[in-house]
């Protein structure tokens, strides 16, 4: 198997998150004086298929059919029915074959959703149909399997009525209409498409930690159909170091250190997050832990502090965690967490204390206080025409 480490600002799409298959209905009711609506989507049958086809791929397929939903309201003394969610029909396959005894491997995810309106008034709420493609895979780079190279790349497609699509590009995950991104609104378009992807190279040995990857997401990416996507516009990047000393001394049991820098832009060159970041996580020899972060980040812009509007500034700021645990074995272990963060327009304290009480291994308490104090000076207040 391989392991690769991912965080880093990283928007980490989800190409299939199952929750997406009998969540509540999405369209919208117009007044009424009460309303009874559904808090689910009934699923009307679903089904799924794994095994080994061909040449033995790993072969897995689902399919479902959710239902056509509808509220109940009432208005000035009458009822109706309003349609909320139509029939849909959802899709997804899976295939994957390792190599060389799995010193290789490469697969296959598409998933499809396609809605079946009878409602016109839903057609501008929710996408006709949805189709996302990916491939991944990973090579080991020696006989060793000491280092080795993953990647995926994906690419989506959503069409729907020209009022649907101009929804898509105005709202928070693509905002088109930002006037100082390089993006521009399309009211005429009926499809929007994407591509995504990201390369990883990790090293699996120790005592040297080594990972570094690099990926992308075109401002038109959109998978959240069938899927799961917080952000668009990103081009992300980050290379971390670390050694571990893994050999129980005198002193110790074991110590991590990581150092990390790490860059995020947008497709029109205007970074978006970066930072310098060392952790230090150091086992006692009674099993008591100390974590402690230290990172510094340089200027940067945030093109979504606005919600649609220009860029703003992000001034240089530190930020210091610690994080103090007992062992973490016994069953009721205490945990101290402190962290700021500071610049010119922010001043951010957050201190933790509390008790995790396992009396067995299936059951927990957690409990004890917390303090957070967030002074931010950049804020949304509205939106506002510029006569210029």
């Amino acid at each position: 198997g391989t392991t690769v480490f991912s965080g880093f600002a990283w928007p980490d799409p989800s190409i299939f998150y199952s929750r997406r298959i009998g969540r509540a209905p999405q369209g919208s009711l117009p007044s009424y004086d009460f309303a009874d609506r559904p808090s689910g989507t009934s699923i009307l049958g679903a089904g799924k298929v794994t095994g080994r086809v061909f040449d033995d791929w790993k072969m897995g397929v689902i399919q479902a059919v959710t239902n056509r939903e509808f509220a109940t309201i009432q208005k000035n003394g009458g009822e109706s029915e309003i349609e909320v969610e139509p029939l849909t029909s959802y899709s997804v396959l899976r295939l994957q074959k390792d190599f060389d005894r799995g010193k290789q491997g490469f697969g296959i995810l598409s998933t499809f959703t396609n809605r079946f309106f009878e409602d016109e008034r839903l057609k501008p709420q929710m996408n006709s149909n949805a189709l996302t493609v990916g491939l991944d895979g990973w090579t080991f780079l020696s006989d060793s399997r000491e280092y080795v190279l993953q990647g995926w790349l994906a690419g989506s497609y959503i069409n729907g009525s020209r009022e649907r699509m101009l929804n898509v590009q105005t709202n928070s995950l693509h905002y088109f209409q930002r006037p100082d991104i390089g993006l521009s609104v399309d009211s005429s378009a009926t499809s929007l498409k994407g591509l995504a992807g990201r390369l990883f190279l990790h090293k699996q040995t120790r005592p040297i930690w080594l990972n570094a990857a690099i990926g992308f997401i075109t401002p038109g990416f959109d998978v959240n159909d069938l899927g799961y996507i917080s952000t668009t516009n990103v081009i992300s990047s980050h290379f971390q170091l670390g050694y571990f000393w893994l050999e129980p001394t005198d002193y110790y049991r074991s110590i991590r250190w990581f150092n990390t820098v790490y860059h995020q832009m947008d497709f029109n060159g205007n970074t978006t997050s970066n930072a310098f970041w060392t952790n230090v996580i150091y086992q006692f020899t009674n099993y008591y832990s100390l974590d402690v972060q230290f990172s510094y980040a340089p200027s940067s812009y945030s093109n979504r502090r606005t919600r649609g509007g220009p860029l703003t500034f992000n001034p240089p700021s530190i930020n210091y965690v610690i994080n103090a645990s007992t062992d973490y074995r016994d069953p009721l272990v205490f945990q101290l967490i402190g962290q700021q963060v500071k610049s010119s327009a922010d001043d951010y304290i957050n201190i933790q204390a509390y008790a995790e009480y396992r009396p067995a291994p299936n059951f927990s308490i957690t409990f004890g206080p917390s303090f957070v104090r967030d002074l931010n000076k950049g804020q949304w207040v509205g939106s506002y025409n510029d006569a210029s």
